[in-house]
C-alpha cells in the first residue's frame, strides 16, 4: 500500500507540473494609472501689501495653477528639450479694472524681470524648491486681481519670447493707494 502512495503522489506531481507547463504564461500588466501620477508643478504664492512705513496692510497666500496651452506646459518643454535659450523670469501683477497698477520697477506696469526686480534662488530641500521673491513700489492706486510668472527664451537669432508659465486670479481683489509696496514670495515645487 505504502508503494501505491508514493507512485500516487508522485503522479500527481507528475499532473500538477504537466498542467502548469501548458498554461501559457503571460507577460505582467502593467498596473493601471491613477490620476496620482505624472509630475506635479506647485506653485504657492504669498502676497503682503504694506504702507511706506512698513505697516502691514494685507496678506494672502494661495496656490496659482501652471498655465495650459502654449503657457507653462510649453515654457517646461523648451527648457527640458534645451530648444531655446532660458532667459530669465518675469512676474506680472495686474489689476482686475482700470486703472491698471503702475510700479515704480519692472516696465512701469508692474511686469517685473529677474535679476533686476526681484531674486531667484534654489532650495535643495525635499522636495526640491524654486523661489522667486521681491517687492514692487505702487505708483498709482488700483485693485490687485492677478498675478503670474512667465519665462523669456531667447531664441537663435537673438530675438526674446516670453511665455506665461503660471497665473492666478485672486478670489478677493486687494485694494491698494500710491506708495504702497507689494511683497511676494512664489515657492514652486514638484511632485
Amino acid at each position: 500500500m505504502m508503494g501505491n502512495t508514493k507512485r500516487t503522489r508522485y503522479g500527481v506531481a507528475v499532473l500538477i507540473a504537466s498542467i502548469a507547463l501548458m498554461t501559457p504564461i503571460r507577460a505582467q500588466e502593467p498596473a493601471p494609472r491613477g490620476p496620482s501620477e505624472g509630475i506635479k508643478v506647485h506653485g504657492d504664492w504669498v502676497i503682503e501689501v504694506h504702507n511706506p512705513d512698513g505697516a502691514l496692510v494685507s496678506r494672502q497666500a494661495f496656490r496659482n495653477a501652471l498655465l495650459i496651452g502654449n503657457g507653462g506646459d510649453w515654457a517646461l518643454v523648451q527648457a527640458l528639450g534645451r530648444k531655446a535659450q532660458l532667459g530669465g523670469w518675469t512676474v506680472l501683477l495686474r489689476a482686475t479694472a482700470s486703472p491698471s497698477l503702475t510700479c515704480l520697477v519692472g516696465d512701469g506696469k508692474c511686469r517685473l524681470r529677474e535679476g533686476t526686480d526681484f531674486s531667484v534662488s534654489a532650495q535643495k530641500t525635499v522636495p526640491a524648491a524654486l523661489v522667486l521673491s521681491g517687492q514692487a513700489t505702487l505708483l498709482t492706486a488700483g485693485s490687485l486681481g492677478w498675478v503670474g510668472t512667465g519665462l523669456t527664451f531667447i531664441s537663435a537669432d537673438g530675438q526674446e519670447d516670453e511665455v506665461g508659465f503660471s497665473g492666478h486670479a485672486l478670489a478677493t481683489s486687494i485694494p491698494t493707494t500710491a506708495g504702497q509696496i507689494i511683497q511676494f514670495t512664489v515657492t514652486f515645487t514638484f511632485s
